[in-house]
């Protein structure tokens, strides 16, 4: 008998069709010429050989019984059993053959494989496994491809019969005769159908649903995608989704230490100034400033007298300055100031123009004229961030959910107003509003005023209160009124309460016959009303998973709008894996450290992790205290920069700590305080797991709609949707596709 090394040696010289199982690795080594496992339906087209030794140390193989055991990209499990006709045992070797069948061609994507041989015995009676052997797993690739049933051209016979009467002159009547008998042949049958189903026993009634439904599911086979963290269709059929990728992203302040103004140093009223930035002022008469106990302290520190300085801030109200008592002036926003000692010395107060004025004041800043770039920036300390002593936390999307609309975003009913009862109404749209995005607000109204005005508010009382949008629209007689407006609302306003919506009619003094009905209420996302279409139930899918993501200078796996590719980990429930393409770090102190001195008398610190991981530094990635820098660090690297090697050790140059021992205690004491330094960096190699049962089942209860489908997000997650088309909408839009561009060919001479 000969030994392992001869017969893999021998077997590795083989023709290049053959798989070769290493009994002692448990690996199938595929030969380079086989680059896939065929095209998507493949039924019985290719046959994969299998070669091993016959010998695992003193064991006989060959009385094992075989099977190859696989999954699909869909995640379906099947089982293909080796029988003696594709079986062959030789004195040193076992071969035997796959005849590769649909269930592992069902999907695009990867096909997963093992060889699993057994032997019986029998104890007690039963047949229990004496020995097993199994192979670890390969994979291979199914391709994508196209299969449409013939149930697709009977679906959409209207085309077919218009063509038919195009070229052989059936007329219409006659095709309508043809019709109306087969839907009345066709309601007789479903009714036989329906009267045979009823005198099934349950589980048989329900085998025959799970068989229609699969049918139903198969027929539409034209797949089509759809990508963004706003995802709008118009050819969707009703039928589930077929695939859904939803992307990670993580980001981080990052200033250059330009704005010199510290809000937090308005004092007095605690409810004066929020979390987010957001001051709100109110002023009891025109020629009346705030009063003293609000104002901001801070202002002189970080300004110098002579130098020039423009103060900015963006404002819902009709403030737009800032009032310096000292001087008795205002000073402008967007408007250069030079300073001096009675400036500096002056009692700065936030200021409103008006009578009962409210006004939000956010994003405050004041920068030195020298800068040019007016984008607001908060507030630290003057310097650049992130450093060592100005952190900025990384900022993860977190357990995204996914929501899924129809074309109507909003469910209400219809609304009656009157001048006795009601003149205005409030409802729940049951519709998160995405900033800045235009939306069409449509509705139907009947009345006996005109001309009829209607008001739109955003918000949850009175229409007079702060709403945000508030439109108004009028017209002369009954019809169908039209609204658009871009949501904008500010952070402090983005909660439950803005899914309302508030409609008004104005009183008309004392009529009291004052009446209107509003209905087809529908709120779609453009700048374009369309035809109205009832409101869909809202699905929802919660992603269960911490994405990470970093942008990068190529190779990203999406990008999004701004022309910025990121790497980021990713659901695919489509295949069925949650993919990490990302990997952070947490240093806490206890790595080996070392300090090296570089040819300028510069040193850089090189933090050696106990359990490296390869990554890809030249990409890009995070660091929370200190500049990531892409490129290597070199002789002249800047100061508060931080690089990975490929190996994943981060290497840093910080003038401001002074020895090894110093960076030790100063990472300990970032972790004790939870602030730890955290780095992320591109995975050199993906790692992939499955998803489990309940993710996948949740995700196969989601269904477009026919035929306007819209999908979003709570998080701003760029997501990629594949989907069933409806044929005969998909068919139509190709035709209007090709003579479009036929009539541009013919315009413009090319054709």
């Amino acid at each position: 008998m000969a030994t392992a090394a001869e017969l893999l040696a021998g077997m590795s010289t083989s023709d290049d069709t053959t798989l070769v199982i290493d009994n002692y690795l448990r690996s199938i080594q595929i030969p380079k010429r086989i680059t896939n496992l065929g095209v998507e339906h493949d039924d019985d087209v290719l046959t994969l050989n299998f070669k091993m030794p016959r010998y695992l140390d003193d064991i006989d193989l060959s009385n094992f019984s075989i099977r190859i055991n696989y999954i699909n990209a869909n995640g379906d499990s099947d089982a293909y059993t080796i029988n003696d006709s594709n079986k062959t045992v030789a004195a040193d070797f076992i071969k035997f053959s796959w005849l590769v069948g649909p269930t592992a061609t069902a999907y695009q994507g990867t096909t997963k494989f093992n060889v699993c041989m057994k032997t019986m015995k029998t104890v007690d009676g039963q047949q229990v496994i004496d020995k097993e052997y199994n192979t670890t797993i390969a994979s291979l690739p199914v391709l994508e491809g196209l299969e449409v049933d013939e149930s697709v051209v009977t679906q959409y016979s209207d085309i077919i019969e218009q063509w038919r009467q195009e070229i052989f002159g059936v007329t219409n009547s006659e095709i309508q005769k043809i019709k109306t008998a087969a839907a009345q042949e066709t309601e007789t049958l479903l009714e036989s159908v329906e009267e045979v189903k009823a005198s099934i026993p349950n589980d048989y009634t329900k085998t025959s649903q799970l068989a229609e439904e699969g049918v139903r599911t198969k027929a539409d086979a034209i797949k089509s995608t759809a990508e963004g963290e706003l995802i709008r269709i118009s050819d969707s059929s009703d039928d589930h989704l077929r695939g859904l990728r939803v992307f990670g992203k993580t980001t981080q302040i990052s200033t250059t230490g330009k704005n010199l103004l510290d809000v937090s140093g308005i004092i007095g009223h605690t409810s004066l100034i929020n979390n987010d930035g957001v001051i709100t002022v109110i002023t009891p008469s025109a020629s009346t400033a705030v009063s003293t106990d609000k104002t901001l302290s801070v202002l002189a520190p970080l300004l110098e007298v002579g130098e020039s300085y423009v103060l900015t801030f963006d404002t819902t109200g009709t403030s737009n300055y800032i009032y310096l008592e000292g001087e008795n002036r205002l000073w402008t926003s967007g408007n250069t100031l030079t300073m001096t000692q009675s400036i500096l010395d002056s009692t700065v107060l936030l200021y409103a123009s008006g009578v009962s004025t409210v006004a939000k004041l956010s994003n405050m800043m004041i920068r030195p004229a020298s800068v040019v770039d007016s984008t607001y920036e908060p507030y630290t300390t003057g310097v650049a961030s992130p450093t060592p002593t100005m952190l900025q936390p990384l900022m993860t999307l977190d357990n995204p959910s996914v929501a899924v609309y129809g074309k109507n975003l909003i469910n209400c009913d219809d609304i009656t107003l009157d001048e006795v009862d009601e003149y205005y109404h409030t409802f729940d749209t049951g519709f998160e509003p995405i900033v800045g995005e235009t939306y069409t607000l449509s509705m139907d109204v009947t009345t006996n005023v005109f001309p009829f005005a209607i008001n739109i508010g955003c918000g949850q009382t009175a229409y007079h209160s702060d709403m945000t949008p508030k439109i108004s629209g009028s017209y002369s007689e009954n019809g169908r009124a039209i609204l658009t407006f871009v949501w904008q609302l500010t952070p402090t306003q983005l909660s439950k309460n803005y899914t309302k919506l508030y409609i008004r009619a104005p009183r008309y003094g004392t009529m009291t016959t004052f009446k209107a009905t509003v209905s087809n209420i529908q709120l779609e996302l453009g700048s374009t009303a369309t035809e109205y279409e009832p409101y869909r139930k809202v699905q929802t899918l919660g992603v269960q998973h911490s994405l990470p993501g970093v942008p990068v200078i190529s190779d990203g796996n999406y990008t999004d709008p701004t022309g910025q590719q990121w790497v980021c980990d990713e659901v695919d429930f489509g295949r069925g894996v949650y993919v990490q393409n990302v990997h952070k770090f947490i240093l806490d102190g206890t790595e080996n450290i070392s300090r090296e001195e570089r040819s300028n008398s510069t040193y850089r610190y090189v933090i050696r992790q106990y359990s490296p991981v390869k990554v890809k530094p030249t990409l890009g990635g995070y660091c929370s205290h200190f500049k990531y820098n892409i490129a290597p660090i070199g002789a002249n690297d800047i100061n508060d920069a931080l690089s990975l090697w490929n190996t994943g050790y981060p290497y840093c140059r910080c003038d401001s700590i002074a020895s090894v021992e110093d960076m030790t205690t100063w990472l300990m004491q970032q972790y004790e305080n939870d602030t730890p330094v955290t780095i992320m960096g591109v995975l050199e190699t993906p790692v992939e797991t499955a998803l489990t049962a309940a993710e996948l089942e949740a995700f196969k209860t989601l269904r477009s709609n026919y035929p306007n489908t819209v999908v979003q997000n709570d998080s701003g997650a760029h997501m990629a949707l594949t989907y069933n088309v409806d044929t005969k909408t998909y068919v139509d839009n190709g035709i209007k596709r090709t003579v479009a561009e036929v009539m541009e060919a013919i315009e413009n001479g090319s054709y």
